[in-house]
């Protein structure tokens, strides 16, 4: 995560474990741009820590990005043992209907560099390392960089590419 002026960029879900801690406040992330954990709870009763939290970052009143963290941990310790958040996370890109410039920078400030969202010819594309897909409000890109199971692996929308 790299931080300059109070501007944040490249969070992983671990990034926004550690540095918005308080779950009730809204985080100015730059112009017109807000930060904030959401309760979103998942479908096991017994998950009560972070599993339960998902990070938003809205531009104007569109939230634009989610970060949640996922976890290669055996699913009794899932929800309780946070030490693989740093290296996976997954991002949910939305516009909401604003493909404009301002929109695209968030998406490209807040999510690792590997991820770029960009326009050709008035169409709208994500590239991942060097793959490239045409873009969709809501699709998801998950990105794990946990060394015990791949070194990268990124997922579109549930297929998996690496490794």
């Amino acid at each position: 995560m790299t931080v300059s002026n109070s501007t944040y960029s490249e969070l992983t879900y671990g990034d926004c474990l550690e540095t918005f801690t308080d779950y009730t406040k809204t985080y100015q992330m730059g112009n017109n741009t807000t930060g904030r954990w959401e309760y979103d709870p998942h479908p096991y009763p017994q998950a009560t820590s972070w599993a339960d939290y998902e990070f938003v970052i809205r531009l104007h009143d569109t939230d634009i990005l989610t970060i949640n963290g996922i976890s290669y941990l055996p699913e009794e310790k899932l929800y309780t043992d946070t030490s693989s958040l740093s290296h996976s996370s997954i991002y949910t890109l939305n516009t909401g209907g604003y493909h404009t410039a301002t929109t695209k920078d968030r998406l490209n400030r807040y999510t690792p560099r590997d991820i770029t969202v960009y326009q050709k010819e008035g169409e709208w594309y994500v590239q991942v390392g060097t793959r490239k897909f045409g873009y969709r409000d809501e699709m998801q890109v998950k990105v794990s960089m946990n060394p015990m199971v791949c070194p990268l692996v990124t997922y579109i929308n549930n297929v998996a590419f690496g490794c």
